[in-house]
């Protein structure tokens, strides 16, 4: 869902900076690099998917447009040096997106579009809920199986 998402918004805009948050083995910040042609953050809490990004964005010949950060969700000085973001794609559990839901709006450009997966369809109000207190409105939902991606503005 977040790669069709991605993939989507890159038909429409070029973003100017994004951040994948929760990176994993940064997937989605290397798709990122393809449709913003500029350097992308990918941030997770676990320094191993930090350091298995750093390898797989190296492995596609894409790791001088990456830029690999070890955080708790948005908070380090790289993160913040960045922001405002015009891309956030976050593909985590629902609970950690709703907790993360102001960090995400206060680091989002204003008209900038977030990314979020990693749900289940019946989880999908919550988070939507979150994010529309956050003043993030919901464009649209990708339906993949048990999965749901949503694609917000804000």
């Amino acid at each position: 869902g977040c790669l069709l998402a991605i993939d989507e918004i890159g038909k429409e805009t070029r973003p100017e900076s994004a951040i994948d948050v929760g990176c994993g083995s940064g997937i989605l910040a290397i798709a990122m690099t393809a449709i913003t042609r500029r350097r992308v953050i990918a941030c997770d809490n676990d320094p191993v998917a930090v350091s298995v990004t750093e390898e797989n964005a190296a492995i596609n010949g894409v790791d001088a447009r990456i830029i690999p950060v070890h955080s708790e969700g948005l908070d380090h000085d790289t993160i913040r040096g960045r922001a405002p973001f015009d891309l956030i794609v976050a593909n985590i559990l629902a609970q950690p997106l709703i907790d993360l839901a102001p960090q995400i709006a206060g680091a989002l450009a204003n008209g900038g579009n977030v990314v979020l997966s990693g749900l289940l369809g019946s989880q999908a109000a919550a988070v939507i809920a979150a994010y529309r207190a956050q003043g993030i409105t919901l464009l649209r939902r990708i339906e993949g199986g048990d999965w749901t991606t949503l694609m917000m503005r804000g």
